[in-house]
């Protein structure tokens, strides 16, 4: 595809397959705590590690990629999906690939003729539709990468392949609504940075947002209710931390990888008047 030399001696590739150095399979050591607050402080460096390591892997691949002027002068050459070429590798790609998934997921395995078979039957489909839909897709990442910020620039698509029919038009603007005097949209947010505890969040939004949660859950785990909720565990909980208070409740540990939970919330003004709908909450606590 991007005229890279490539050779189809079978031989040659089995010697240098031969010297790929696969790396022994280690399970990851599982920590176990006698409380609470000890595992806790072992999952948070557990993220922070995670953490450092994505970054610094991305960052690695970000330097990697050529610098735009590098590749102005690329040529990229399309190449025909001919399952009945013995001699292209393709069919052979398909077939190391299903026999990875049914390894996988626990699949039955089949042979090279029943693989072959159900390909020449499927691979129509995925480079029409699909393909077209992808396409589609990339040309918008296009406009995003490129930073356009009327949504006149951007398209929505209709299809269908069948007859043929295509169309395109402009995005609907999203839904505006309101709470208090400000304007939101689906898109919009709270951001909250850093593991605050029940109260401290409570407060911070008393003061930079003159908001007052009345209910505050993650998805079917309620982490707040004012009304509701035993006075005694309402005290306790508003000393502890929410990612803590969601571990809790939803009795299970939050993944060293996740960073962030998205709340929602019920509020009230700082009169106690139902607020009706108010963003939700990207609460970022590692």
């Amino acid at each position: 595809m991007y005229n890279i030399p490539q050779t189809c001696d079978r031989q040659f590739i089995a010697q240098k397959v031969a010297k790929v150095q696969v790396s022994e399979f280690k399970p990851k050591d599982i920590f176990t705590a006698d409380n609470d607050s000890n595992q806790c402080r072992v999952d948070d460096q557990q993220r922070m590690n995670v953490q450092e390591k994505n970054n610094s892997s991305i960052e690695q691949l970000l330097n990697r990629l050529p610098k735009l002027d590098e590749i102005v002068d690329i040529t990229i050459q399309p190449h025909e999906l001919k399952t009945d070429d013995d001699t292209n590798f393709h069919m052979d790609y398909i077939v190391a690939t299903t026999l990875l998934r049914t390894e996988n997921y626990e699949i039955q395995i089949t042979d090279r003729s029943q693989i072959k078979s159900v390909a020449g039957n499927i691979i129509p489909a995925i480079v029409t539709t699909t393909a077209m839909v992808t396409g589609l897709v990339c040309l918008e990442v296009y406009k995003l990468i490129q930073d356009h910020k009327k949504i006149e620039s951007y398209r929505n698509a209709c299809l269908n392949l069948a007859l043929p029919f295509f169309a395109f038009f402009e995005p609907v603007p999203s839904k505006c609504q309101k709470y208090l005097d400000k304007k939101f949209t689906l898109w919009d947010r709270f951001e909250v940075k850093g593991d605050m505890t029940l109260e401290e969040f409570i407060e911070y939004f008393k003061c930079e947002h003159k908001l007052v949660p009345n209910i505050i859950s993650e998805g079917s785990f309620m982490i707040y209710c004012a009304h509701f909720m035993d006075q005694t565990n309402k005290i306790q909980n508003m000393k502890q931390k929410i990612s803590h208070i969601y571990e809790t409740v939803s009795k299970r540990r939050i993944p060293p990888h996740v960073r962030y939970l998205m709340l929602d919330m019920f509020c009230d003004d700082l009169e106690e008047n139902e607020v009706q709908d108010v963003p939700y909450v990207k609460y970022t606590f590692a």
